[in-house]
């Protein structure tokens, strides 16, 4: 909750403390997995982050980190972040790895306006570059803009109400380049479940594109207004984004158009029993996709006349968690935390033009 809401992260701790960290992530999947997001990878992250009350009534944060390393296997993908910007990606049947560098930092501001009023307001930015050192010779660049506002309301018992809203700006460019003409291969928009747009597919050659997106979100929370207090928590959140695929070598057209919207609902309660607590948990999240095809007419000039649009393509996912988080404190310097639990996610994804449609569900259980 603190992380969409900068107002409620005033009561997260009694006292300021700051973490210094370094971890290395090293992922193999199969060939079952999708081809867009590869076959794992390696990457080495170092970084640090601080919460700090400056007074009773102020409370300053941060973060800051570098990852770096690489991913394998990459195809049918000349982009980055397909979670974000799939399955609108041009794409080739080659492909390779790729090596990444990201730079991400963020912080945060929060006051006191009385004694029950608090405002606050946070921002993070992430940096990265994604690159392929052999033909086809991809160059994407990400750069991903957060902001939120925030306030709460203290109430009797150690409780408080808080609203936020939240604004994103995503922008990735992607250029791909032949340092061997002989190398030079054909290129496909591809429009999900095994689908091209056909008005420009077969591209050869040097090309570039750009994705655009802005989003935003609202939220709402029930919550402790101090980290001791064992009380209900619950939050609501909705965030809508548009995300636009843009062919540089075409006059800047926008070939499509993602929208993604999110629903998500948690809820908890902490329960005590001697030196163990217990905490059940629910979440669940409604995500529901729809993509637009903008149709084009002749070109004039290498100017294409935006003639009409469709939405085929439309993908719903529902995924929900039952867990009960568990600690339990052998001694005043040590404690054992586990969370035993299990996981639902149903999926439909569909594309109407082509009559293909792909449903699956998983249950997963965790500890």
């Amino acid at each position: 909750v603190c992380g969409t809401n900068p107002a409620a992260a005033r009561y997260t701790a009694s006292s300021g403390t700051s973490t210094g960290y370094v971890s290395y992530a090293f992922d193999r999947y199969g060939n079952a997995s999708l081809t867009q997001t590869g076959q794992g990878g390696e990457m080495l992250t170092i970084g640090a982050m601080s919460w700090m009350p400056l007074d009773t009534m102020q409370t300053v944060w941060g973060r800051a980190s570098y990852s770096t390393g690489r991913h394998r296997d990459i195809r049918w993908a000349n982009a980055v972040d397909i979670d974000r910007v799939g399955p609108y990606v041009i794409g080739d049947g080659v492909g390779g790895d790729l090596s990444a560098q990201v730079y991400d930092f963020g912080g945060g501001y929060a006051r006191g306006i009385g004694r029950k009023l608090t405002l606050g307001v946070s921002l993070g930015y992430r940096a990265e570059i994604d690159y392929r050192r052999r033909d086809p010779r991809l160059k994407a660049i990400v750069s991903d803009l957060d902001l939120a506002a925030g306030v709460s309301y203290r109430l009797p018992r150690d409780m408080q109400v808080a609203a936020s809203v939240s604004f994103n700006l995503y922008n990735q460019d992607d250029d791909v380049d032949y340092y061997s003409s002989d190398n030079a291969l054909r290129v496909y928009p591809l429009t999900g479940l095994g689908t091209v747009y056909s008005r420009f597919s077969g591209m050869t050659g040097d090309f570039a594109t750009a994705y655009k997106g802005i989003g935003w979100g609202v939220g709402l929370a029930l919550l402790p207004s101090s980290p001791d207090a064992r009380r209900l928590t619950v939050s609501v959140r909705m965030d809508d984004s548009t995300t636009d695929l843009i062919m540089r070598g075409y006059n800047n057209l926008t070939l499509t158009q993602l929208e993604r919207k999110v629903y998500g609902v948690s809820v908890s309660r902490p329960v005590g029993i001697g030196t163990v607590v217990l905490t059940p948990e629910v979440e669940a999240r409604y995500h529901d996709v729809s993509g637009r095809e903008n149709l084009f007419g002749s070109a004039v000039g290498n100017v294409y006349e935006k003639i009409g649009s469709r939405t085929p393509y439309s993908h719903t996912t529902l995924d929900a968690c039952v867990r009960v988080k568990t600690r339990w404190t052998v001694s005043a310097d040590a404690s054992v935390m586990f969370a035993p639990g299990v996981s639902f996610i149903t999926d439909s994804e569909e594309m109407t033009a082509a009559d293909r449609r792909l449903d699956y569900r998983v249950v997963t259980p965790s500890l």
